[in-house]
């Protein structure tokens, strides 16, 4: 694959950016009353608003044509059987293997790889943090609330305490299995 750079759709990406910056959002929004609907997604309460940005049809066509000329469908068929596409480290990723989930191809990575590393980080954790230091600190965190400090501890470590309690609690659960 040729560098990013000298791709005839990068650079149609860099012209038409220049010229639809030109106009204000406001100018974009009065000339296209759909804007909003056209250039956004929600999904499960999650929503996604690129209305917002300079972007057009046009745009959408450019990055489209982009995909297709990096071999975007390509890479992440790579991804997700394994391919050694970190060509940093010339190695394939594994961080979606982390899920548990894998193919026949990716199933010996994961057993090789991601489950040794798993293992490695939990004897690491049972090593490391013993049932005697969590004790202490499961006394420090009730000592600090009978106290009425709680809320300024937690905000000294700028964590909720709720989310705080619950990942003393997971962590607890996790170290004893």
């Amino acid at each position: 694959m040729s560098s990013l750079n000298n791709l005839s759709s990068w650079k149609e990406i860099g012209n038409h950016s220049n010229k639809i910056t030109e106009k204000s959002l406001n100018e974009i929004f009065m000339e296209d009353k759909d804007r909003f609907n056209k250039f956004s997604i929600l999904e499960n309460d999650l929503l996604l608003d690129f209305s917002k940005n300079h972007i057009d049809d046009k745009m959408m066509e450019l990055f489209s044509r982009l995909l297709v000329d990096i071999d975007l469908k390509g890479k992440i068929h790579d991804l997700f059987n394994g391919e050694k596409i970190n060509t940093s480290e010339n190695r394939s990723v594994l961080h979606f293997l982390l899920r548990g989930t894998y193919t026949s191809k990716t199933k010996e990575l994961y057993e090789n790889d991601v489950k040794k590393g798993l293992k490695k980080l939990k004897l690491f954790s049972k090593n490391h943090i013993d049932d005697k230091m969590m004790e202490l600190f499961s006394r420090l965190l009730v000592d600090i609330d009978l106290k009425g400090r709680i809320n300024d501890f937690f905000n000294l470590i700028s964590i909720p305490k709720n989310q705080f309690l619950l990942f003393h609690q997971n962590l607890l659960v996790l170290l004893r299995h």
